[in-house]
């Protein structure tokens, strides 16, 4: 604890800054986006599935209650059935905040931007945990202030704190299952790192495999992910046993994967009981003002760029940089769209807005190294290298399915990005030719691109999706926009936020 209270300490301090941003400047009541997980979590305590919400008696009437006509009366993006409202989100958060709220005797509405707080704080400590671990056992010489410098980038890294900037139902679900997708990690590096000296047992396993069923039932989209973590980490912990690996790859395998296999199973009958099918999530029963969930193909290639690629707009205004709304802005011209794509939301591709990225070709280079040295050291990596991709990759496949893009869908790929950009500069900063050459220079380069995402990160997120800060604190934006401006004599204009 002693040797390690500087991480302690920039947690705590990340923390700050985090409710800091939230709550636009400390203010006394946060900016509340939605309502729907302590709906959910109040339906819990009464022993109840549906939300306590009444439908209009027009809607359960209408012969078509989907139908946009009857829109006045829905209650936008809750999921309606048979005279009931439902929420389609995982049911972890509103379940956790059920139980706090009994534990704590607490009857008012908890709005979702506390509940996301929690898991975005919960998700950034272990985060930090993995980090340092990576760094401390895989990169053996990486100076501490890199540690502490990968540990600020991955905690403000876009679109991290354009979450915490807009804290509503939807990216409390994303940001759930990332935090329990990650703290899941932490125990099952440990298990893998100490899978070779007898120290691993069925326990640390059982562990992550529960932390990522948590996941499971947060945000499903992430099993195909959660599938590779459990193959690849009984595999690591297999290889240390090299006279039964077989056997304990399986073992392994089973012990990770039962707390996912029933909260799954849990799930399917969670949704029989809702709505009549196993395989109802309740996105197709959905009351939205936009074209239900779909996924196709098509819809790649331009999710694809936009998620790389797309750039931002710059000011003189304080914070310098901004998404941009405008649809003619978002693709280059002459860009075909497939039928029924849309451009709605702004988006600031990770190419631009996480320059600290551009670091990850050395860590598939110069990972593991060097190659036949300590098993551990190999496995470990290995592992890590398959985790952090499949976390910056399989997360997000479905999203990368839709009819359009979305900040908030970038925080299903984000972590697993800076991960492996952080692997990427630890790996050329310890590399025996930069020690011995060029040690300075690539701590240089490193502490710039942190530096740049560090900054992205926060200017995005200092304006959210919709000036979060000069909305509910404009006396604050006006002091921060008069001092930090760079506009000249001439007075900063306007931000334009919605198209």
């Amino acid at each position: 604890m002693r040797g390690r209270f500087w991480l302690h300490a920039l947690i705590v301090a990340i923390w700050f800054g985090y409710a800091w941003l939230a709550s636009a400047g400390f203010l006394y009541d946060w900016p509340t986006y939605g309502w729907f997980h302590d709906h959910q979590a109040d339906a819990f305590r009464h022993g109840k599935l549906s939300l306590p919400i009444a439908p209009a008696p027009e809607l359960v009437r209408a012969a078509n209650p989907y139908d946009p006509v009857n829109m006045r009366y829905w209650v936008l993006d809750a999921s309606y059935y048979e005279g009931k409202y439902y929420a389609y989100w995982g049911p972890v958060p509103a379940l956790l905040l059920a139980a706090a709220k009994s534990v704590l005797g607490i009857d008012r509405v908890v709005g979702d931007q506390y509940v996301q707080f929690f898991h975005l704080c919960l998700g950034v400590a272990c985060g930090a945990l993995l980090i340092e671990r990576i760094a401390r056992r895989l990169f053996r010489g990486t100076p501490r202030w890199l540690v502490a410098l990968g540990i600020l980038a991955f905690a403000a890294a876009n679109p991290t704190l354009h979450t915490v900037a807009s804290p509503s139902t939807y990216h409390t679900a994303i940001a759930a299952a990332q935090t329990w997708l990650i703290a899941g990690l932490v125990v099952a590096f440990d298990a893998v790192w100490k899978a070779q000296t007898g120290a691993a047992r069925s326990l640390p396993l059982a562990l992550a495999g529960t932390l990522w069923a948590l996941s499971l039932a947060s945000r499903v989209t992430v099993a195909p992910a959660i599938a590779l973590f459990i193959v690849l980490t009984a595999w690591a912990v297999g290889f240390a046993a090299p006279a039964r690996r077989w056997l304990r790859f399986v073992t392994s395998g089973l012990v990770l994967g039962m707390p996912v296999a029933l909260v799954g199973c849990a799930l399917l009958v969670y949704n029989k009981l809702r709505f009549d099918s196993y395989l109802e999530f309740g996105t197709n029963l959905q009351l939205a003002a936009f074209p239900l969930f779909q996924v196709s193909k098509e819809y790649f290639l331009p999710n694809l760029y936009s998620y790389l690629f797309r750039t931002f707009d710059t000011s003189c205004r304080f914070p310098y940089v901004f998404q941009i709304w405008r649809d003619d802005a978002a693709f280059p011209v002459g860009t075909i769209l497939p039928k029924g794509y849309m451009v709605l939301e702004p988006v600031v591709g990770w190419f631009w807005a996480i320059p600290l990225t551009w670091l990850i070709p050395f860590a598939f280079l110069f990972v593991p190294r060097p190659l036949g040295a300590n098993p551990r050291l190999v496995r470990a990596s290995v592992w890590a290298l398959g985790s952090f991709a499949a976390l910056a990759t399989v997360t997000g496949i479905v999203g990368m399915g839709v009819y359009g893009t979305t900040m908030r869908y970038m925080q299903d790929v984000s972590n697993g990005i800076v991960f492996l950009a952080l692997m990427g500069s630890y790996a050329l900063r310890t590399h025996r030719l930069v020690e011995r050459y060029a040690p300075r220079a690539v701590s240089f380069v490193v502490l710039l691109l942190s530096a740049a995402t560090i900054f992205f990160g926060f200017a995005l997120g200092y304006h959210g999706y919709n000036g979060h800060v000069q909305r509910f604190n404009p006396e604050l934006d006006a002091k921060l926009v008069k001092a930090l401006s760079v506009c000249g004599t001439e007075s900063p204009k306007p931000l334009r936020y919605l198209p």
